[in-house]
């Protein structure tokens, strides 16, 4: 990063323009006001001086301290994640300018969709690249607030009117055009509105023949930043100057993965990766299709396909392909970010998240791949939720994103923020599936309203009929309800969506374990012990490794074969225990424990319970209550589910009186009583799903997934 960007980013510029006006101010004033008071003149030289010499201090303290939400900080000592420079430079910038100017001083920009005026919906992906190549010039403007591709493709196809989708994405110009393509020849008209008042601020018309496609999208480029009084900077020339693929076929495939990617769900995933695919094939330079490609392989690995290894091998190796092509690409180290998340190399993709924004300081999808590992596995919602605040400052449209956000929220304790956010989202767009898994899942973790999250569940896939995720934890919630045979239904669907897969064997292991058929879940549990890979969806918490326990008595040699792949961490001399494998310590110091170390199996439950303590497992039961269990102290295991039981734990409450871990409670009433509660509960909420099927507000369980 050069010595004027990293200026730029901690906001030196600003502060000493700030500084210079308040410092005009206060002089101009005291000049005025200190010969009313017959004040003698070295008064005003000794302010005059004053004030002058505050100013290389000024400059200093900018460069040297930031100011965070949890109070001034050494610049140093803020992570890239947490850094909030481009909000307090708004802020900085608006207190130089008045009270009103924190909005009106940052020129913003939405680049709508141009409009397919050829007649042919095979050109569709083509004026959706002249939008897509000037949001990628006009993003580079740093004194520019441009809102990203996602949330200004959410208006394609509708009629909204101008002023309402300038508040939605809340800019004060819209940028509208549309393409024609007739042979060889495009017209390509554009406009640039004024979101307050309908003016038109600049229109153009460009006829060219097809071949200068690439040119005219620069061209376009400068007089629109021309037309806002923007001067472009170094950084947009030289984006415009670099010219990625001059073959159209690669360019219109790589359009198409675009198009498909933001959609968040299984089906289109698999589309946009082909997308990608056939680009690399046409042109093997192209370093987008690379990035697009390693892109959805790491996404398919999230919602559970896989195997996963295969995948993330996939990714790896064309992320390297695409550094050789072009080392100085941010997009490389934002997908590796991704790729080390997945296996848990949690240093590795931290440091992958610093270049990237070293590169490129406004990556999108590495403050979001992160920001995503922070909360779901890092134990860190609160951080994860300022990014994901920062992020959708430039995305407020972004589904995906919105869906983590709420996700995060809710593991804050801002549940009804959350809700309304999920609401927000199924507005917007009810045919996303996300949203609707999304709020079952909030309604099933942190409400205890099972009948409303599975009738999301039912409604996420109607709509995404080849996820793994919905019918894994559709299953999950029917086994807490008692519906067995519901339950078999969902873990087929899962079965078959994973094709073999950890998900779907863990989903089937559950059912197993909750018949008591142990034949089978030995069976499993040994399937899984040979097959399930580093990255096992779900290790970090207690209940995800019952089928693991289930080979501690059985085989506990195979068992440590699978701790060595899952956690090896675990089994250093000092084990290294976070929020991303607590449930792995706690389940290897039962098995350490039934070996006769007892001092290796205490160690591990006393970092787990350290961890336990800053962060928030709403999965399986309480990890701290089995931690305290094997410690030999039922009555703080008692207490400790008590706790979850009044604030509405319920996932997987079953286990507790199937698993021989929990077998010290069996026979103590208090325990009994606990779970005639509970079972009390459960017995309502599914006579309510009843009630919903017979009342026909709750569809019937798909009967396959779509091929």
């Amino acid at each position: 990063m050069s010595l004027i960007t990293e200026l730029k980013r901690r906001n030196v510029f600003r502060v000493g323009v700030a500084y210079a006006i308040v410092a005009w101010l206060l002089i101009e004033v005291a000049s005025v006001l200190l010969p009313t008071f017959d004040a003698p003149d070295w008064v005003m030289q000794a302010f005059s001086s004053l004030v002058i010499l505050g100013f290389p201090l000024a400059l200093i303290f900018a460069w040297a301290f930031e100011m965070t939400p949890q109070g001034l900080k050494r610049t140093e000592d803020v992570p890239s994640a947490e850094s909030t420079t481009h909000l307090t430079g708004r802020k900085v910038q608006a207190a130089a300018s008045g009270p009103d100017a924190e909005v009106s001083s940052i020129r913003s920009l939405a680049v709508l969709p141009f409009v397919n005026m050829s007649g042919d919906p095979d050109q569709e992906y083509f004026s959706d690249g002249i939008t897509e190549e000037l949001l990628n010039t006009l993003t580079a403007i740093e004194e520019l607030r441009v809102v990203g591709r996602t949330s200004s493709f959410s208006f394609k196809g509708k009629d909204v009117d101008l002023r309402t989708i300038g508040e939605s994405l809340g800019v004060t110009n819209i940028l509208e055009g549309s393409v024609r393509q007739s042979g060889g020849r495009l017209r390509i008209t554009a406009q640039l509105i004024n979101v307050a008042d309908g003016f038109h601020l600049w229109s153009n018309a460009y006829d060219r023949e097809l071949a200068d496609i690439f040119e005219i999208q620069e061209e376009i480029a400068g007089e629109i930043a021309s037309a806002l009084q923007v001067e472009l900077g170094f950084q947009v020339a030289q984006s415009v100057a670099r010219r990625t693929t001059d073959n159209l076929d690669a360019y219109t495939w790589v359009l198409r993965g675009l198009d498909l990617f933001p959609r968040g769900d299984v089906t289109n995933l698999k589309k946009a990766r082909a997308a990608f695919k056939k680009a690399i094939e046409l042109d093997p330079e192209y370093v987008p299709a690379y990035l697009g490609y390693a892109t959805a392989s790491i996404s398919l690995v999230s919602w559970g396909l896989g195997p996963a290894d295969d995948l993330l091998d996939d990714a790896e190796r064309r992320l390297r392909e695409a550094q050789v092509i072009d080392p100085g690409s941010s997009g490389v180290h934002a997908g590796l970010v991704g790729v080390r998340i997945h296996r848990s190399d949690w240093v590795g993709a931290e440091q992958e998240f610093k270049k990237a924004l070293d590169l490129e300081p406004d990556n999108h999808w590495a403050q979001h791949t992160w920001a995503y590992a922070l909360a779901a596995m890092l134990g860190r919602p609160q951080e994860a939720v300022q990014l994901y605040e920062q992020l959708r400052w430039r995305e407020p449209l972004n589904l995906p994103l919105a869906g983590n956000y709420a996700l995060a929220l809710a593991q804050t304790g801002r549940v009804e923020e959350a809700e309304k956010e999920l609401q927000r989202i199924i507005e917007i767009d009810p045919t996303y599936s996300g949203g609707h898994f999304y709020q079952g899942m909030i309604n099933a973790y942190f409400r205890n309203r099972l009948a409303l999250a599975i009738r999301s569940y039912v409604k996420a896939f109607e709509l995404d009929s080849q996820s793994v995720w919905i019918p894994v934890e559709a299953a999950s919630l029917m086994l807490d309800l008692g519906d067995v045979a519901s339950a078999e239904r969902w873990v087929e669907l899962a079965e078959r969506n994973s094709g073999g897969g950890d998900l779907g064997n863990g989903a089937k292991f559950s059912l197993a374990l909750y018949r008591g058929d142990e034949v089978s879940a030995e069976a499993i549990s040994r399937e899984l012990a040979e097959t399930a890979q580093r990255t096992y969806t779900g290790y970090h918490y207690t209940g995800g490794l019952a089928w693991l326990r289930q080979l501690h008595g059985a085989d506990p040699q195979l068992a440590m074969e699978a701790y060595m792949r899952l956690a090896p961490e675990l089994l250093q001399e000092e084990p290294r225990v976070g929020a991303w494998n607590h449930g792995a310590a706690i389940s290897l110091a039962d098995w350490m424990r039934r070996s006769g170390d007892a001092v290796t199996a205490n160690s591990l439950l006393e970092k787990s319970l350290s961890v336990i303590s800053q962060t928030t497992d709403r999965h399986y039961p309480p990890a701290r209550a089995t931690a305290y269990l094997l410690q030999g102290d039922t009555q703080r295991a008692l207490a400790a589910l008590r706790e979850a039981v009044e604030g509405g734990w319920r996932y997987g409450w079953w286990q507790l009186e199937r698993e021989p871990i929990y077998e010290p409670l069996w026979a103590l009433p208090e325990f009994q009583s606990l779970m005639a509660e509970v079972k009390a509960d459960m017995a309502a909420q599914l006579a309510r799903v009843r009630e919903m099927e017979r009342n026909g507000e709750l569809e019937p369980i798909p009967e396959r997934a779509v091929e």
